[in-house]
């Protein structure tokens, strides 16, 4: 079937198009109204492994390696069950640190010492101030450790309170719908085309 050919075959089966249209855009409707609002909110903390200025380049490739470690473990800490009970204390949440982690994330890069501490709630300014808390807890608590090598934890982007939801996303659901709808009904389309040749030649 050549391009021409299957683009004719589109615009004489729009009835088609237009009810799958109409299915997946209903479906995602539903989906959008039923979901439970949800913000989203981010904080940023940095892990620094701090030197004297002259030191050598040998010592400053050691320091990034060595940060990259303790990014792990400060990673780690996010989700920690200290961390998140001291937050829980500080933001008088009503529920336990295992429902709070299942609210937040900590996303790092490979080879870079940032990390995000994500968290998704019911309300923009809680999402906010649990991100924000979160990050400041991990900051206290790394910083109290005592570390072989001087390394410093600091909060270098504060959350703020998102404008619009994260979930649902109205765009997102109805551009998935309306995407998997056109590529349903275009390789039934195809597929129907294709037995109906078929039948016409075994015909002949």
């Amino acid at each position: 079937m050549t391009p021409r050919e299957f683009l004719r075959t589109l615009i004489k089966g729009y009835p088609v198009i237009l009810i799958s249209l109409a299915v997946a855009l209903a479906i995602a409707a539903l989906l959008v109204l039923t979901q439970d609002t949800a913000y989203r909110a981010a904080a940023n903390v940095r892990v620094d492994v701090e030197l004297p200025d002259d030191a050598s380049e040998k010592a400053l490739e050691a320091a990034a390696v060595y940060a990259d470690y303790k990014t792990v473990t400060v990673k780690a800490l996010v989700t920690s069950e200290p961390v998140l009970e001291a937050v829980i204390e500080e933001e008088n949440l009503d529920l336990d640190a295992h429902e709070l982690a299942t609210h937040v994330a900590a996303i790092s890069a490979p080879q870079t010492n940032l990390i995000e501490i994500r968290v998704t709630w019911s309300d923009a300014q809680g999402a906010a101030d649990i991100a924000n808390s979160i990050a400041q807890q991990v900051v206290d608590d790394f910083s109290a450790g005592g570390q072989p090598v001087s390394v410093e934890v600091s909060q270098v982007i504060h959350a703020t309170p998102a404008n619009s939801p994260a979930v649902p996303s109205p765009t997102v659901s109805f551009g998935l719908a309306a995407f998997a709808a056109l590529w349903f009904s275009a390789g039934w389309l195809f597929i129907r085309r294709v037995r109906e040749s078929r039948a016409s030649e075994s015909v002949e």
